[in-house]
């Protein structure tokens, strides 16, 4: 506004809770692809995938570093499981 740079400290209610809903399945999902990636893959993963960045209030979450790590761990995961890797990935709906 008038050139300077804004920053919104706080979302509305209806984005806290969209954000809040995708964060849950997203979080699912990657809950789903290390179990699937522990069969093969048994050692610890790196720390970039493995802690959550944001996690606090409602919708406080980066959605878009939980994409990353996904995208990262399906990529493992491909080595070893192609076919449920591919399932998988189709099961995130955000782009980054």
């Amino acid at each position: 506004m008038l050139g300077r740079t804004v920053c919104l400290m706080k979302a509305e209610l209806r984005t806290a809770q969209w954000i809040e809903h995708h964060a849950q399945r997203l979080l699912r999902l990657k809950a789903k692809t290390q179990a699937e990636l522990q069969k093969y893959k048994p050692r610890a993963h790196k720390a970039c995938v493995s802690h959550d960045k944001g996690q606090g209030p409602l919708g406080g979450l980066c959605l878009s570093h939980t994409v990353k790590q996904l995208h990262v761990l399906l990529d493992d995961l491909a080595q070893y499981r192609p076919s449920v890797a591919t399932q998988l990935r189709e099961q995130i709906s955000i782009l980054v």
